[in-house]
């Protein structure tokens, strides 16, 4: 009878046992699991966050060339330029640092993100100093061929293309932390 009573409580501590185990070991990879999925989530929000900032650069840029053509065939004012220039400046900024912000979770297209503003800036001086301020001495520093709507259009163009190359290449990361 001790042999049957000694063998009831073993058989109950061995089940209270693996189910205190079995309890903590759920627990951990649960508590695992979903620390996985809430970092996951993270990254594809800034990531996310990142791209609606490029797109809407890449929108402000076709407004700009727009207005710059428009400049060119006499339709607008340097004036009128200039405010919209600002403003897609202004607003670009703003997008900048939000992107900036998400660089902690981007780091290995910072190199493509540092490009594409890079190329906005250079852009934003030739129309200064094309259509704004044509007498500015800064002007020479550029070949004519440099100071051309082409030129300008060209430059325009490409930035919006890195920031689609940009948008792609995030796609791809997405695509990667769903997996």
């Amino acid at each position: 009878m001790n042999d049957a009573i000694l063998g009831a409580l073993v058989s109950g501590l061995v089940g209270v046992a693996g189910v205190l185990i079995g309890g903590t070991l759920t627990y951990k990879l649960s508590h695992r699991s979903e620390k996985i999925l809430i970092r996951k989530k993270v990254v594809i929000e800034k990531i996310q966050e990142t791209q609606h900032g490029l797109y809407a650069i890449a929108r402000g840029l076709g407004t700009l060339l727009v207005s710059v053509k428009r400049c060119e065939n006499q339709k607008i004012g340097k004036e009128e330029l200039l405010r919209i220039s600002d403003q897609i400046q202004e607003d670009g900024g703003a997008i900048t640092r939000s992107i900036r912000v998400n660089e902690v979770f981007l780091k290995k297209y910072s190199p493509l993100i540092n490009d594409f503003i890079n190329q906005t800036s250079v852009f934003h001086e030739l129309i200064y100093y094309v259509y704004i301020d044509p007498d500015h001495p800064g002007k020479w520093n550029y070949d004519p061929e440099e100071l051309s709507y082409t030129h300008i259009e060209f430059l325009i163009m490409q930035a919006v293309n890195s920031a689609m190359k940009i948008k792609e290449e995030l796609d791809r990361q997405i695509e990667i932390e769903i997996k």
